[in-house]
């Protein structure tokens, strides 16, 4: 993504970040899922990861993986089920993937279990997983899944099923960026392990995955902590700010996107209250969001959408962050319907707006909102035209457009 910032170089040839990612992958992404298994506890576990991560001192690699083998050793990360809590919405075993029904009161410890592609997609069409970066790991596991139910056909039928399941999960939510991005980068590391046997060929995919998963965990403790800059360089000790749909760990699929910029906010000794829209009508900042913020330990208030005009017009905010699912090279963006209102109103009020973004919801192949798919039948996003935001919070820094893709 490229915009108001460089970029930092290719990171992969850092060998203490692939270091971290090891240890990362090892101890927690592969893990996490297991507290699935008591999600009706909603500790603390979650808020615990993302504070370590929050605080490992991500702009120097190598102290972050030795501080991060620290706590593994310590005992700080666990996969205990009595004591996690939650850390991510989904866990994939190698022949299933069991998410977080998030359709459902969290305390319902409701999953779903699929175990095959066509299944992964008519999950994140149905609204299993909310929405946000976190769909991309689904997708990516998806995949996994489609591969790993071909290994005994020939190399043209596993070719096939994948380009079938591919197509599949594209379909599922053609809005969220997250999912095609994932199914770009995976359909890329398939094409180089297209000739190795299947169970290379399934391994390549796999480790791709579990990558894009502890990926996104770094990624997005950076952008919590550019946004945190961005939001403190005033010098208050105290600080207002709206979201408007989950950006949470459940949305994230460990370290959430506003919530690590909150959580910043706080390490840093400033005091945050978080006001939520309800976020109707799936209801996502009252049974997805508070939950989440309360595990945290946030200060925070539910507001209806319906009051964001009295909250603006009653409380000196200092921010409004939403969920990017889709940016354009322009920033015109994709977020959680009634984004578009809370984003106008707030800039009436001179509230400055930013969009949490990490770079893998940014297509650059779509010049502007216009070309954004959508359904006047049954609306399920808005689109926020680039002029209503202040600049959106990527783990590259806080940004502008125009984006590209390099």
């Amino acid at each position: 993504m490229a915009g108001n910032g460089e970029p930092p170089g290719d990171p992969a040839a850092d060998p203490s970040r692939r270091q971290f990612f090891r240890i990362f992958g090892r101890q927690t992404v592969q893990g996490a899922g297991n507290v699935l298994r008591a999600a009706d506890q909603l500790r603390r576990g979650s808020a615990s990861a993302a504070t370590e991560l929050l605080g490992l001192g991500l702009r120097d690699p190598q102290a972050s993986a030795a501080r991060l083998d620290e706590a593994v050793g310590a005992g700080r990360f666990t996969t205990d089920t009595a004591s996690a809590g939650f850390r991510s919405p989904y866990l994939f075993d190698g022949t299933s993937l069991v998410m977080l029904d998030q359709r459902e009161p969290l305390g319902s410890g409701a999953t779903v279990e699929c175990r095959a592609p066509s299944e992964v997609a008519t999950a994140i069409a149905a609204g299993v997983a909310g929405g946000g970066p976190v769909l991309a790991q689904i997708a990516a596991y998806g995949l996994v899944l489609a591969l790993a139910q071909a290994t005994d056909r020939l190399r043209p039928a596993r070719r096939a099923a994948l380009a079938a399941a591919a197509n599949t999960l594209r379909q599922a939510r053609p809005h969220a960026r997250a999912v095609g991005w994932a199914v770009e980068r995976m359909t890329q590391r398939w094409q180089l392990a297209i000739d190795l046997d299947a169970p290379a060929a399934l391994a390549e995919l796999r480790a791709e995955a579990d990558q894009i998963a502890m990926q996104s965990a770094t990624d997005h403790a950076r952008l919590g902590r550019h946004g945190a800059d961005e939001l403190t360089r005033t010098g208050q000790e105290s600080l207002d700010v709206l979201m408007h749909g989950d950006m949470g760990p459940l949305a994230g699929g460990l370290v959430g996107t506003g919530f690590a910029v909150v959580q910043s906010v706080v390490s840093v000794g400033r005091e945050v209250h978080v006001w939520l829209t309800e976020a109707a009508p799936t209801g996502e900042g009252t049974r997805l969001a508070a939950p989440q913020l309360a595990q945290a330990d946030i200060p925070h208030t539910v507001v209806p959408d319906s009051a964001v005009a009295w909250l603006l017009d009653g409380r000196p905010l200092d921010a409004v962050l939403l969920r990017a699912d889709l940016v354009c090279a322009n920033g015109d963006t994709a977020a959680p319907l009634g984004a578009l209102n809370v984003a106008r109103l707030a800039q009436a009020a001179g509230v400055p707006v930013y969009a949490c973004a990490p770079t893998l919801v940014v297509d650059a192949g779509l010049a502007d909102g216009a070309a954004i798919q959508r359904s006047d039948r049954l609306p399920k996003f808005d689109v926020v035209p680039a002029g209503l935001f202040g600049g959106f919070m990527t783990e590259h820094g806080v940004v502008k457009p125009p984006f590209s893709n390099a």
